[in-house]
């Protein structure tokens, strides 16, 4: 049995509010597709920033952004706390 977290989902469109029990390990993007989360994606593989999203608490617990998610955001001007939800462990 793999170790759960507790993970809130809150969307800006709509102020909607998604939570549950998510496996340590498991893509924030599969965990908010499991949850009914409201959020976009297209590519899954960190090319087209759409998945875009900020991580309000817990950003020490996600595993270091890659180079490739890196560029994807910076071609969007993202925000220090901004991360693609596609690539978020």
């Amino acid at each position: 049995m793999s170790a759960k977290v507790h993970l809130v989902v809150t969307a800006t469109e709509g102020s909607r509010t998604v939570e549950g029990e998510v496996s340590v390990g498991e893509r924030i993007l599969d965990a908010c597709d499991e949850l009914g989360a409201p959020i976009l994606f297209s590519c899954r593989t960190a090319s087209c920033g759409v998945c875009r999203v900020h991580v309000e608490e817990g950003a020490k617990c996600f595993t270091h952004p890659s180079a490739d998610e890196l560029e994807t955001l910076s071609i969007f001007d993202a925000s220090a706390d901004e991360r693609l939800a596609c690539q978020l462990v």
